[in-house]
């Protein structure tokens, strides 16, 4: 289950994908309930993003109160894609399990809890941008184009305000790393010039050309890819609010252990489409599978009316 794409597409570079469903067993392997729509009345769904599925999907499917769960792809921009398109980081996908739950035996909290608790949630991210960098002088005028990879890196405890380049999927603070210095290189020049023939120098983001994780920061136990980031994707507003709220709260608690920032995408409304039917229960009929899933071993206190689980 590795991988080693690490720059999310933009929606002109993903696969195309396809309009037919990827079909799956209408019964749960494990509990034999329904895998597919419609669900029962009094059921709500959610989707966590935790590394590889398949020990995500048994993680939940034995928690009392959850109805069903089905594992598949989503967070991106090609319609029904397969394993391999998404393993190929040109969907923009990432592997996720679909939560449904009774929402008058499970509370919303307890399954967050399960989610934070269950991965590593502090996961590093970058951005490549387009610059252009212009020198003027009385001598010479040169213009250059080059690209900059910048590196956030929650590991560590930044002090300084947010980067202006973030994106809206990541909030959190950024410690930025120049990798590629070429960019300097019309700098150098000007400044190995006479005093008196510098006149101008200037600066210009063109644009930010893609954005996704860093290598060392993206993965969950040997899963490294863009397939494998942290997120959570909601379809009401309430469940928007207190998947917000949470992180709040298990942010404070990394903090307190020294654990970094946490980067889990976080929104409403992102399509699910199933994974291909092997991948559905797979621990269940696969008992000794593989499982990468490992928590940070911090508690996630999150209050409910609801019993504990």
């Amino acid at each position: 289950m590795a991988s080693r794409n690490f720059v999310l597409p933009v929606k002109e570079q993903a696969l195309r994908g396809r309009e037919a469903r990827i079909a799956v067993a209408e019964k749960h392997a494990a509990t034999g309930r329904s895998t597919v729509e419609p669900f029962p009345e009094g059921t709500e769904m959610i989707m966590f993003g935790m590394g590889c599925f398949w020990g995500a999907e048994r993680r939940f499917w034995n928690i009392p109160g959850v109805f069903s769960t089905q594992v598949g792809y989503a967070g991106g921009f090609t319609p029904n894609p397969t394993y391999q398109e998404v393993c190929s980081g040109l969907t923009g996908h990432t592997e996720v399990v679909r939560v449904v739950y009774s929402t008058e035996d499970m509370s919303l909290e307890k399954l967050l809890k399960v989610f934070w608790e269950s991965h590593d949630p502090t996961q590093g991210s970058f951005f490549i941008i387009s610059i252009r960098i212009n020198i003027t002088t009385t001598v010479i005028s040169i213009s250059i184009t080059t690209t900059f990879i910048i590196i956030t890196s929650p590991s560590l405890s930044p002090s300084t305000p947010p980067s202006p380049l973030s994106s809206p999927c990541y909030n959190h603070h950024h410690v930025i790393h120049i990798l590629t210095y070429s960019a300097f290189l019309p700098l150098f020049l000007s400044l190995s010039l006479p005093l008196s023939s510098r006149t101008m120098l200037s600066v210009t983001v063109l644009t930010k050309i893609a954005s996704g994780s860093y290598e060392e920061g993206m993965s969950q136990g040997n899963d490294k890819g863009t397939q494998y980031r942290s997120a959570i994707y909601t379809y009401t507003r309430e469940q928007q609010e207190l998947a917000m709220r949470s992180k709040h709260i298990y942010q404070q608690a990394l903090k307190q252990k020294g654990l970094g920032e946490i980067t889990t995408e976080i929104r409403e409304h992102s399509v699910f489409y199933y994974a291909e039917d092997y991948h559905q229960q797979y621990l269940h009929k696969v008992p000794k599978g593989y499982c990468g899933l490992k928590g940070t071993g911090v508690t996630c206190s999150l209050s409910s009316n609801k019993d504990e689980l």
